[in-house]
């Protein structure tokens, strides 16, 4: 029971978070004018569309049958995905800007850490992973794009 409770008393600080997180985004893009050219959205639908073939395709589908079975066009799906895409497009946007502005670097720890547990999880030596340039530079904006969140909450205005 007291291991129940504790992953739910996680789970509920972690949606918590994160519903904060979110709203601070949402107020920032509501309140900043960007013009978001249409190339990056379509770039971003790109790679959801990809995500979404990749994921289908490990479980041993297509995206051409999972389209058939929603009855729908790529035309379609990808119009569905604007949206999103363009929210994804103006987070990324602002946040590397928050990181430019506050001059924010990477905490060298939580690189350092996360690298460690996917050593761990995966049984893969920590060092050869150290080595992959692209996943140390993942993890690099990850770090910086968490402390802009953090500087977006720590400066927000709360309003009831």
């Amino acid at each position: 029971k007291a291991d129940i409770k504790e992953k739910l008393e996680k789970d509920n600080k972690d949606k918590a978070k994160a519903e904060m997180e979110n709203a601070a985004i949402d107020a920032v893009i509501a309140n900043t004018k960007l013009e978001v050219p249409e190339g990056m959205i379509d770039l971003e639908i790109d790679d959801m569309v990809e995500n979404i073939n990749q994921r289908l395709q490990y479980q041993g589908m297509n995206i051409e049958t999972y389209l058939k079975m929603l009855g729908k066009t790529e035309s379609q799906l990808r119009e569905e995905f604007k949206p999103d895409a363009k929210k994804n497009v103006e987070t990324r946007l602002i946040l590397n800007q928050i990181v430019e502005d506050e001059k924010l670097k990477a905490d060298e720890d939580y690189i350092n850490g996360e690298l460690t547990k996917m050593a761990e999880q995966y049984k893969r030596d920590l060092e050869e992973l150290k080595k992959n340039e692209n996943l140390v530079e993942y993890l690099d904006k990850a770090s910086k794009n968490e402390q802009a969140v953090k500087f977006l909450i720590d400066n927000a205005k709360l309003t009831k």
